[in-house]
């Protein structure tokens, strides 16, 4: 097969790069550093990416045989270094760039690449490999864990033949299990939504050890230019490049039918445990960056708050959501439906939702469902915290570097010690037939939500959360009980030219909103 010449100046650029030296982190991205790497030559493109394991570019092999190869040609994290090095990021670094001192002629200074290091490296390519091979973009490494955990014993058969449990055997230390949506959630939301206070560092064998850098999007950073981070676990997996088969056999569109599972008609199917499951680990996420912003110099920070609220076109008959309300709303993107999310979420008897125990109760047992809808104390305790924490943060005293932030921190905490143990024993979803009424009561709860304009951020979550609940109408098929809006978040595969998600709020009405939400609700089946 003939190589185009975007393929030959890629293997040619990989091939000079491998110098080189491996970091190791156990759990990638979250945790310490563990020991150095014996082999310093290791290189994700040649030794991962060789044509025997995942870089085979010949159409029949396997599935597991083209990832690499898929992830470096359609996967938009391979590219996330080099977009650093594009015109638009350029503008992003000057407009942040210490104005006493030049601005760099070339992306190739060494000031440049240093600003890089510090400001963005973190979450555009993996902290694992040194400075020389960075544009590999977030590798392998990034999601999965060290290439030095990931040694010939992950092609034993032995290893293979524990299935769903081979990632809990001791040869499986420092691998990161993708495959299992919990820790996906985790992996995914350390830089789509972000890690403060990582303290880190880096071990190479070769070279001086670094420090794991911070990962934000800061007012600051999006008021330069960088795009806001709106993440939602299922919508990202609908629109991703895959380079796996998932639980519905679907794969990314280049794999071929007959070299893996039958490939379903719906070219894309997540499903609602998965949106249960994203929901609260990036929760969690969510509340440990906030607590780690407050009472810092930046405080506060404006990210904290709906870009609808403020960001708005200036027209005298613009519709405010809510109408009176001058304050900026605060942005609970990611605690939107958590109450959702807890009511289908099976609780153990030990679970307990007490701020005040002064030892943990044991989190893991024989589960126990509730018989009455958002009934369990867990829901209610979340309701309680919430909603305090909500008008907190809408209160511009608050906001202060003076304000309540003991108040608020004592709400965070509460939030995370409820979601603590569900993360930590991954408590599965309600039984099947729990669903439907579970779906009931959640319609009851919403209604009274149409007595304001709500912001395009809530709507979408709206949206998504009712196409989960649709799941379970037709296992293994999205139901969307109506035809996508445009300001809905895109749901075909991602593609380089494809706008922001964000850009669909322009075209959002909170009116027309309150209409089809009353469609949206009427069309759920009982």
């Amino acid at each position: 097969m003939t190589q185009t010449w975007p393929r030959v100046f890629h293997t040619v650029l990989f091939g000079w790069l491998a110098t080189l030296s491996v970091a190791t982190l156990p759990v990638a991205r979250a945790q310490s550093p563990s020991i150095h790497r014996a082999n310093p030559d290791f290189f994700v493109k040649r030794d991962c990416n060789s044509t025997n394991c995942h870089g085979n570019t010949v159409g029949t092999s396997f599935l597991w045989n083209q990832s690499g190869e898929i992830w470096f040609q359609h996967d938009p994290h391979a590219n996330a270094y080099a977009r650093l090095l594009n015109a638009d990021s350029q503008r992003i670094v000057q407009a942040l760039w210490d104005h006493d001192k030049s601005f760099p002629e070339t992306t190739q200074a060494p000031v440049y690449l240093e600003f890089l290091e510090t400001r963005c490296v973190s979450c555009h390519a993996s902290e694992l490999a040194p400075r020389t091979q960075r544009i590999q973009g977030v590798d392998c490494q990034a999601c999965h864990g060290s290439a030095i955990h990931w040694d010939d014993s992950h092609l034993s058969n032995s290893w293979k033949a524990l299935g769903i449990e081979r990632f809990k055997d001791p040869s499986a230390n420092g691998r990161v299990n993708t495959e299992s949506a919990w820790q996906l959630a985790q992996v995914c939301g350390s830089c789509h939504i972000g890690q403060l206070g990582r303290t880190e560092e880096v071990h190479f064998n070769d070279q001086p050890s670094m420090p794991l850098g911070q990962q934000e999007v800061s007012h600051q950073l999006m008021a330069a230019g960088h795009p806001p981070t709106y993440f939602e676990l299922t919508n990202f997996l609908t629109r991703y490049p895959k380079h796996w088969w998932d639980n519905n056999n679907v794969a990314a569109a280049m794999a071929k039918p007959n070299v893996g599972p039958i490939i379903t008609a719906n070219p894309v199917a997540e499903s609602l445990d998965t949106w249960r499951i994203g929901k609260l680990v990036n929760a969690k996420q969510r509340l440990e960056l906030l607590k780690n912003r407050l009472g810092k110099s930046e405080w506060p920070e404006l990210t904290e708050h709906r870009c609808t609220s403020c960001h708005h076109p200036i027209e005298a008959n613009r519709k405010t959501n809510p109408p009176s309300q001058p304050l900026a709303e605060w942005d609970g993107w990611y605690l939107e439906h958590i109450d959702l999310a807890l009511a289908l979420t099976q609780f153990p008897n030990t679970h307990s939702t007490s701020t005040d125990s002064t030892s943990a109760d044991a989190p893991c047992g024989p589960m126990k469902e509730s018989p009455i809808p958002f009934s369990h104390p867990s829901v209610q305790s979340w309701v309680s915290h919430s909603k305090p924490l909500k008008q907190l943060l809408l209160n511009p005293l608050a906001n202060h570097p003076t304000g309540q932030a003991d108040e608020i921190r004592t709400h965070i905490d509460a939030m995370l010690k409820l979601l603590e143990p569900i993360l930590e024993c991954q408590y599965p979803i309600v039984m099947p037939g729990q669903v439907p009424p579970i779906r009931e009561a959640w319609k009851a709860r919403t209604l009274p939500s149409l007595t304001h304009g709500p912001s395009w951020e809530s709507a979408v979550q709206w949206r998504i959360a009712n196409r989960a609940l649709g799941e379970i109408e037709i296992p293994g098929q999205i139901v969307l009980p109506s035809e996508p809006y445009d300001w809905d978040f895109p749901t075909m595969m991602w593609t380089r030219t494809q706008q922001m998600p964000y850009r669909a709020s322009r075209y959002f009405d909170p009116d027309d909103f309150q209409k089809q939400l009353l469609e949206i609700i009427q069309s759920h089946k009982r």
